[in-house]
């Protein structure tokens, strides 16, 4: 405890704990409000599943690999050279992601048949997989871009933003589902959408503030060059719903 470094060890790894047990509640209480009907648990973790290991595959693994670049550049407090990173990184898991969504969440019931269709689960029951892993595909890419803002977090010892904001959005989403559910709704596909809506948006909202806190002394993300960048995001994704459509409307005829 004397030791300097023991005590900063201490002091970045206690509010990594709290916000652990923290996800851990906010879980227990989405469990709660989905076991207000058979299998909801189930359905629900089988659509987000998909989600999470593309999200472990992906934007984890690559924000993992790239800590020990965001410590080295933010040990020389070149805060330039860190926001000009983020922003290269960002737009790329950006341009990556809307896409891959788009397409994925027009082929989501498909995808829920082939998986986890069969004896116990029929096809109509694997809809509801189908609508949660819809939802859950908005997140892919604001999940990306937590990660990565974490990461530069964590790269220079600052803890207690994104603690405070994982706080903050780990009760939102549970409160706002245990208040639209329990005893107000009972059909199932209604729950598994609110749920994952409260979800998702809390994740996307808590990505945009860790961008705006990160911004305070990050240089990223410029507007001007974000906005056009956007726009050119907006067309990837617009072709890629097209292909989807065109896909789906030959084998239709």
């Amino acid at each position: 405890i004397n030791d300097s470094y023991v005590r900063a060890f201490f002091l970045l790894v206690v509010p990594l704990l709290g916000g652990i047990l923290l996800s851990r509640g906010r879980d227990a209480v989405m469990v709660n409000v989905l076991t207000t009907q058979a299998g909801l648990p189930t359905y629900f973790g089988q659509g987000r599943g998909i989600v999470d290991t593309i999200s472990f595959l992906v934007p984890y693994t690559l924000s993992i690999a790239l800590l020990p670049f965001f410590c080295d550049i933010s040990a020389r407090n070149d805060n330039a050279q860190l926001g000009a990173l983020l922003t290269r990184i960002i737009r790329m898991l950006v341009w990556f992601f809307v896409p891959l969504c788009i397409v994925l969440a027009a082929t989501a019931l498909p995808i829920c048949v082939v998986m986890y269709a069969g004896k116990e689960i029929t096809v109509a029951r694997s809809s509801y997989a189908a609508q949660v892993l819809m939802i859950f595909c908005i997140q892919l890419p604001f999940q990306a871009v937590e990660m990565m803002t974490m990461q530069a977090f964590f790269s220079s010892r600052r803890i207690i933003a994104p603690t405070l904001a994982g706080l903050v959005f780990s009760l939102l989403a549970p409160a706002a589902a245990y208040y639209l559910v329990v005893g107000k709704i009972s059909n199932p596909m209604q729950i598994l959408t609110i749920v994952a809506l409260c979800s998702v948006l809390a994740k996307a909202l808590k990505a945009l503030i860790l961008i705006a806190l990160l911004k305070w002394t990050v240089p990223m993300l410029p507007f001007a060059q974000t906005a056009a960048y956007a726009a050119k995001v907006a067309i990837a994704g617009g072709a890629a719903a097209a292909v989807v459509f065109g896909v789906f409307y030959g084998y239709e005829r």
